[in-house]
């Protein structure tokens, strides 16, 4: 029999995935064993469908386990809140689709996506795919940064570790990929979907200052609300990108687990 500490966290585990109401009832199981099997070291040989609201998204074999907390931690625990009904959402640093697709389910009526990574993308792309046609959700093979142009991106183990800067962490190796503006993307989300409220959803590994602070308070205008991960080690003081933002009205922070940071707007 398996100790008191570990039935109470499969339990746990267990009412988390019965909860997750836009995941097919089968998926949920799946997930379930799927985690299971992880933490008993398990490992498997091929990729994973889980069926989700409108389609699917996929889980790949070898970076596994990060794929199934990424995901546990959007469907399943729900650390962002669902943006506004009839929001465009801007997902930057997209990973293999699963924000996007949530938020789809909850409100959205239209995401762009923008993920640089190539096996990430292929993911994202598959997960795309699955639900076309699909006019109301775009995919970018792209980084969002301070410059228009080509960067390197620094590829790590983990699927949602990698990073245009190096000192982030341990690196495999790197990518030459395409880098574009915030501006660029509000402005694309615009001209297709018309002047709707955007929610900005940022994930990416140290450089959401990149992304963020050097955006002007008018090309803020149409955002609502933003949700960034501050994570640790970042080359940028969190307190100045803030101080930026506040300039351009997103006075309202709240932060999760010392570095998930909300911003809104107090009118």
């Amino acid at each position: 029999m398996l100790p008191k500490s570990q039935m109470s966290a499969l339990w746990r585990s267990l009412r988390l995935h019965a909860g997750a109401r836009d995941v097919a009832f089968s998926s949920r199981i799946i997930l379930f064993l799927l985690k299971a099997w992880t933490n008993s070291g398990g490992r498997l040989s091929r990729d994973i469908r889980i069926r989700v609201s409108g389609g699917y998204v996929f889980l790949s074999a070898d970076t596994l386990k990060i794929d199934l907390d990424t995901f546990a931690e959007i469907y399943l625990l729900r650390v962002y809140p669902p943006p506004e009904e009839g929001a465009v959402v801007i997902d930057i640093g997209a990973h293999k689709g699963y924000y996007a697709t949530w938020a789809l389910a909850n409100g959205a009526v239209a995401v762009a996506s923008y993920e640089p990574q190539s096996a990430n993308f292929a993911a994202l792309e598959r997960a795309w795919r699955s639900r076309k046609p699909c006019t109301m959700w775009t995919i970018n093979r792209a980084a969002v940064g301070s410059i228009v142009g080509l960067v390197s991106l620094y590829v790590s183990d983990e699927s949602w570790a990698h990073s245009i800067y190096p000192s982030m962490g341990r690196f495999r190796a790197a990518e030459e990929v395409r880098m574009t503006t915030l501006e660029f993307a509000i402005n694309d989300c615009q001209s297709r979907w018309g002047h709707c409220r955007v929610l900005l959803k940022v994930d990416v590994e140290g450089a959401a200052f990149d992304v963020l602070g050097h955006a002007q308070p008018d090309e803020l205008r149409p955002v609502y609300q933003i949700c960034f991960d501050h994570e640790p080690g970042s080359p940028y003081d969190v307190d100045e990108l803030l101080s930026r933002l506040a300039v351009a009205g997103f006075d309202l922070v709240t932060v999760d687990r010392d570095q998930e940071f909300r911003l809104a707007r107090s009118e």
